[in-house]
């Protein structure tokens, strides 16, 4: 077996059919054409060779265990404090949030293999929870976002500790995150002192569409570690918002903590998200698991892409990116006064399926590291993966993605 080691039919889908029409719009004033930013990408060496674990399994914790099997865990000592960053946007279940099976079999399999303290944090979307200079603006609070989604209930069933990143005081609980060496941020990033509280971060996040940046996996869910001023400016000058939300992993004091991406989906939410859209059962439950973030959410993407394109549902003729992102972005805004909308700089869309070069996030992860992969190897486990999927996989950027057994 081999270990993760740290270090559809083609046819014109709703997201071809949008593209199209980006074009054809973006005379009118859209904000849908990509921003070209990190100049420096097509010149870096592509001589990493990524490794993603893909696996199919029926539903359930037991689907964690035979997943974990396969990791490399010589990262993890006895005693060791791990942190399990999840996705908690709203208080909707999973597929809007992380599914509360991921949350007890990772606790339990850390637990099997000697962890000590394991911490179930996030802050939860700023439609549901607004934590403000100190005050919370309105009565809802992470804390309860986690007990009306199930994720309370399934950390402390497991024996983690939850903690909430707006129950905590707003000047000392948080800390000015140490960039890394290339940085869209005006100002630094405000993440929770936690962080620097535990020996091990593990991600654990979803497959969902979001109807601002296209979709919101690995990199998208750093948003959570991020206090509210830096949230806002993070949507305020939207121009760089992908390369935002990706640096917020590449801060030292995440990076250098950050284990695993694991993401354990019974369901896909596709349209629209983070929230609400189309939700619908995976043909069997599915684990994508890697020691990159980048490399988990041009897997996860395409899977996304791929079910996407199998399916017809009402709300595909939503306004989705990249037709609509900035629109949807200003609407989010409306949730902070409006003197946080003076000065707003609009965003230009992510055309992500078109490969490395167009997804700005992934591409903005490969130049913090200095290195782009010139090839992922995804190692295939469990039930057969889907045709659709599995060629949806192979076409994108020009055959990147190697499908290899585990």
């Amino acid at each position: 077996m081999a270990r993760i080691h740290h270090h559809a039919g083609p046819r014109f889908s709703r997201r071809t059919l949008l593209a199209g029409t980006a074009v054809l719009l973006g005379s009118k004033g859209c904000s849908v054409a990509p921003q070209r930013r990190d100049d420096v990408f097509g010149g870096l060496p592509r001589s990493r060779t990524g490794e993603v674990l893909l696996g199919q399994f029926d539903p359930g914790v037991a689907a964690v265990h035979q997943a974990a099997e396969l990791l490399d865990w010589s990262w993890l000592s006895k005693g060791d404090s791990v942190l399990l960053k999840v996705a908690s946007n709203s208080a909707l279940s999973h597929p809007s949030t992380t599914s509360p099976d991921a949350i007890t079999g990772m606790v339990e399999v850390l637990k099997a293999r000697g962890a000590g303290r394991v911490v179930v944090a996030d802050q939860a979307g700023v439609e549901w929870v607004r934590y403000r200079n100190g005050v919370h603006v309105g009565e809802r609070t992470t804390e309860g976002v986690f007990e009306r989604n199930g994720i309370l209930q399934a950390a402390r069933d497991a024996g983690a500790e939850v903690h909430v990143f707006d129950l905590q005081p707003y000047d000392t609980g948080y800390f000015a995150g140490t960039s890394p060496g290339v940085t869209e941020w005006e100002s630094p990033v405000q993440i929770p002192s936690v962080v620097r509280e535990v020996d091990h971060i593990i991600y654990l996040p979803r497959l969902s569409a979001h109807a601002i940046t296209g979709y919101t996996m690995a990199l998208k869910m750093a948003v959570g570690w991020m206090r509210d001023d830096s949230r806002l400016l993070m949507h305020r000058r939207a121009e760089n918002i992908y390369e935002k939300y990706a640096e917020a992993s590449w801060l030292q004091e995440i990076h250098s903590r950050l284990r695993l991406v694991f993401t354990y989906a019974s369901h896909i939410l596709l349209d629209v998200g983070p929230d609400v859209g189309t939700k619908k059962a995976l043909p069997h439950a599915t684990v994508v698991a890697t020691t990159h973030p980048a490399d988990h959410d041009v897997v996860g993407s395409n899977i996304l892409l791929a079910m996407d394109g199998a399916d017809r549902a009402a709300l595909d003729l939503a306004p989705f990116p990249p037709v609509g992102a900035d629109l949807w972005n200003r609407y989010l805004l409306r949730y902070w006064d409006k003197e946080d909308r003076r000065g707003y700089v609009p965003m230009e869309a992510s055309l992500f399926w078109e490969g490395l070069t167009q997804d700005r996030a992934v591409r903005h992860a490969y130049v913090m590291d200095g290195v782009v992969p010139s090839r992922i190897q995804v190692r295939l486990t469990g039930y057969p993966l889907p045709e659709h999927i599995e060629r949806a996989l192979k076409r994108y950027d020009r055959g990147l993605l190697e499908l290899l057994p585990a």
